[in-house]
């Protein structure tokens, strides 16, 4: 698949909804600085966001589940409880 935008080139504002997938993509995304900023502007703005199987370990990297319910695949659910997901 050909990319389309890198991270920088990413305007939130320009978009309704941030879907996060699973699989292995996440454990290397989480480390992209541009990554992290692109999920803590949707998150700041009330945006919806969706994370499937791994995808929510962005959101862990971003610091943006404490106290949030959340949902992932079984093998990321330690650290959700650790990052102070419900």
């Amino acid at each position: 698949m050909a990319v389309d935008k890198t991270f920088d080139e990413v305007n939130p504002d320009d978009y309704a909804i941030l879907i996060l997938p699973g699989g292995a993509a996440p454990a290397v995304v989480r480390h992209e600085p541009m990554a992290l900023e692109i999920a803590r502007k949707f998150f700041a703005g009330n945006k919806p966001v969706a994370a499937i199987c791994h995808g929510p370990q962005i959101l862990i990297s971003a610091g943006l589940l404490q106290e949030r319910r959340t949902t992932c695949y079984k093998s990321v659910a330690d650290e959700l409880k650790e990052a102070g997901a419900l």
